[in-house]
């Protein structure tokens, strides 16, 4: 998988209760050989950390559960853009 932000433009994110978002690639990184995207709500202000993986020639997007990794992974974003403040 090339190291570079899938060219998506946007993802819509659906909830349980079948409300929707729309957020917006901002960074991706890799760490011990798994991709991460960063993508942001910029309505909200709001950021999602995506753990990316292939299926054949698709690319999945998971959502990051656990707290300690998204805590590191948010940790990781901040340090390669001074610019982004995360909190997890």
């Amino acid at each position: 998988m090339e190291h570079e932000i899938p060219e998506i433009g946007s993802i819509t994110l659906t909830g349980d209760d079948g409300s929707q978002i729309v957020v917006f690639p901002v960074d991706m990184t890799r760490i011990a050989g798994v991709d991460y995207l960063l993508a942001s709500d910029p309505a909200k202000g709001e950021a999602y950390i995506f753990r990316m993986t292939e299926d054949g020639e698709d690319v999945v997007l998971d959502l990051l559960e656990d707290d300690d990794e998204a805590a590191y992974i948010a940790r990781v974003f901040s340090e390669q853009d001074e610019d982004l403040d995360l909190e997890i």
